[in-house]
């Protein structure tokens, strides 16, 4: 009997015996899908494995939402819902008592009896915010304050200088920094 090298040659020389030069191309081409559909079958194997695993993530995911979720419900006394916390009540009460205080020495300063009056000495700001911001009940956005000081004053005392160059107790830079931690 003959040896498996023998055959292997007699095989391939087979193999190598072409009709044409299409028949030889065609016969690689088809190796190349061959070899392509074996890669592909393995590649989706692989992408049921990930699909597999991702769907298990998903539960445990979705499991631990649901836990988290029934910890929060027991643990929130007063039914806050998700998102910015709450102020502190001292926070607030100290921002609104400051912000009255600084409006005082302003129209003092200013020499102003009304918040209509020192609307109309700084550009930029509203009557209804002055009042709330004297009587204490409104603290400014932080952003909206930081605006009004680099704003130019219209009066004959201060004309052209900036609202946060006023001589004020407490000063704005302070405010400001009292209402960002608030």
């Amino acid at each position: 009997m003959k040896d498996i090298r023998y055959w292997l040659e007699e095989f391939r020389s087979a193999d190598g015996m072409w009709a044409s030069e299409f028949e030889m191309d065609t016969w690689y081409a088809q190796r190349d899908i061959d070899v392509s559909r074996r890669k592909i079958d393995e590649l989706q194997k692989i992408i049921e494995k990930q699909k597999e695993q991702i769907q298990r993530v998903e539960l445990t995911i979705r499991e631990i939402k649901r836990r988290e979720a029934a910890a929060r419900a027991l643990n929130n006394d007063d039914n806050q819902k998700p998102g910015r916390p709450k102020k502190p009540p001292e926070r607030q009460e100290a921002a609104l008592r400051f912000t009255s205080q600084w409006v005082k020495p302003l129209m003092s300063a200013l020499n102003v009896k009304s918040c209509a009056q020192l609307e109309n000495i700084n550009d930029g700001s509203g009557q209804r915010n002055w009042r709330r911001w004297l009587n204490g009940e409104r603290v400014p956005i932080a952003t909206h304050l930081m605006a009004l000081a680099h704003t130019k004053i219209r009066h004959e005392n201060y004309k052209d200088k900036l609202l946060e160059e006023l001589p004020t107790k407490p000063c704005l830079a302070d405010l400001l920094s009292l209402i960002n931690l608030t």
